[in-house]
């Protein structure tokens, strides 16, 4: 009984493996062709870099982007927001700033900052940060918040 039982397995086992691996049946008598379809497809995606901080008066940081792949048409855009309004505060006291990506300033919300057309696979800007001509009337530490917001249009 053990025999007959492997016996059927094995042949089973043997059947399942037998499989057609062709797109078109192919006639032995006569010469014909056979086509099939070789896809490949690639997602959107990009890598956007935002440094964690700016020091107003220090270095220039720099917003970049990379590997970026998106449909034709369409741009990878990146715009900044300041949660103080462009000032930096320390308290009740406010200091007016403003970004600089070397050709303008940059003082409303949403301005964009970094855009990257279709195609193009990678972009960056160096941006510093400087105070509007004010002066600190005590010391301490002044902050503001940054947003950035990274979008494909």
């Amino acid at each position: 009984m053990r025999k007959i039982v492997s016996f059927v397995l094995a042949m089973v086992l043997v059947l399942s493996m037998c499989m057609t691996v062709s797109a078109a049946t192919i006639d032995k008598n006569s010469e014909q062709t056979a086509t099939t379809t070789a896809t490949y497809t690639k997602g959107e995606g990009y890598t956007v870099t935002i440094p964690a901080d700016i020091t107003v008066g220090g270095e220039a940081i720099s917003i970049s982007a990379a590997d970026v792949m998106i449909d034709p048409g369409e741009t990878l855009k990146v715009s900044v927001a300041s949660a103080n309004s462009w000032k930096v505060k320390n308290g009740e006291e406010a200091l007016a700033y403003k970004l600089n990506d070397g050709t303008a300033d940059i003082k409303a919300d949403d301005t964009v900052v970094l855009s990257v057309a279709a195609g193009t696979a990678t972009g960056s800007v160096d941006l510093t940060a400087e105070l509007d001509n004010v002066t600190a009337t005590k010391s301490g530490t002044y902050t503001d918040t940054l947003t950035f917001t990274v979008a494909v249009e």
